[in-house]
């Protein structure tokens, strides 16, 4: 790990932290705009078990073997407004990046944030062929609500994802990916075996549960 680059991501961090009002600022403009919905939210206000793994997988992006996140939840316990929070310190880690660095590389997407069923949407017209797609290929990206809504009677569906895991995992690209389902849940869920094999990897994924309470209530 640069001790200097890292040194840097964790003082940005602590400089949001302190700073609510600079962090929303950043939330609503600058490439980002994060709904409102999910605005606002520091790592502070999260459980502490949360904060701990959330900030583990952050700071291993300045590490040889970084760390993507896979968060699992009920319904309302603030996983989106979690990888929303992540995509922002991710969005400002690689904003200095490329003003540190003025490479040309730097200014093109490094990563997405995208809902499952865009991804199964990307990922139908990318192997159909139909029409040109910048698909969800970047170095870093966020699924939010894995399997929501999942309906695969032919079984094509399966065999995308199977191959789009397996291949990100393989090149080890970061992930962040959350899913209203319970570890216990997915790890049952018919013919997601393989994918979530790779998904549970340690090696590649912090696995992290926010628990079964709704806080919009």
């Amino acid at each position: 790990m640069d001790q200097s680059d890292a040194g840097k991501f964790e003082a940005l961090i602590k400089f949001y932290e302190s700073n609510r009002d600079k962090f929303l600022s950043l939330q609503k403009g600058r490439g980002l705009n994060i709904p409102p919905r999910h605005r606002g939210f520091l790592l502070g206000d999260f459980p502490q078990s949360t904060q701990a793994l959330v900030l583990e997988s952050l700071m291993s992006l300045e590490s040889e073997k970084p760390q993507g996140l896979f968060l699992s939840g009920d319904v309302g316990s603030t996983k989106t407004a979690t990888l929303r929070m992540m995509q922002t310190y991710l969005h400002a880690k690689l904003e200095v990046q490329e003003i540190a660095e003025d490479s040309p590389e730097h200014h093109s997407p490094q990563y997405r944030f995208i809902k499952f069923e865009q991804l199964i949407g990307w990922l139908r017209k990318d192997k159909s062929n139909e029409e040109e797609t910048s698909g969800p290929y970047e170095k870093y990206l966020f699924i939010d609500d894995l399997a929501r809504g999942y309906q695969d009677e032919k079984g094509w569906n399966l065999s995308l994802l199977d191959e789009f895991f397996d291949s990100r995992w393989e090149w080890e690209k970061i992930m962040f990916v959350s899913t209203n389902l319970s570890l216990e849940n997915i790890r049952e869920t018919p013919n997601w075996a393989r994918i979530m094999d790779r998904l549970l990897d340690p090696q590649w994924m912090i696995s992290c549960s926010t628990g079964a309470e709704s806080r919009r209530r």
